[in-house]
C-alpha cells in the first residue's frame, strides 16, 4: 500500500493531525490525535514482536562476542605468564 492510499484510509480529514504507526504487516499499531514523543514512539516499536526478536538477537550475537573476546584475553594472559 503506497502512501496515499494509507492517508486516505487512516485521515480522511485533512484538517485533522493524526499519528499513524503502521507495522510491517501493514496492520495500524498506533493511532493518535496528540504528539507522540520520540521515547513512546521507540518504546511503542520495541514491545512489537518483530523487534523483540531483533534485540533478542543482537544480545545474543553481543553476548557471544564478548565470550571470544573473554576467552582471548585469558589466552593472551596466559601466553604472557608463560614467556
Amino acid at each position: 500500500m503506497d502512501g496515499s492510499k494509507i492517508h486516505q484510509k487512516h485521515n480522511p480529514n485533512d484538517h485533522e493531525f493524526k499519528v499513524v504507526l503502521i507495522g510491517l504487516d501493514g496492520g495500524m499499531k498506533l493511532s493518535q490525535n496528540n504528539i507522540l514523543t520520540a521515547e513512546n514512539l521507540f518504546s511503542k516499536i520495541d514491545s512489537m514482536p518483530l523487534r523483540n526478536r531483533e534485540i533478542k538477537t543482537a544480545i545474543n550475537k553481543n553476548l557471544l562476542y564478548l565470550r571470544k573476546l573473554s576467552i582471548m584475553h585469558t589466552l593472551l594472559c596466559f601466553m604472557i605468564t608463560a614467556l
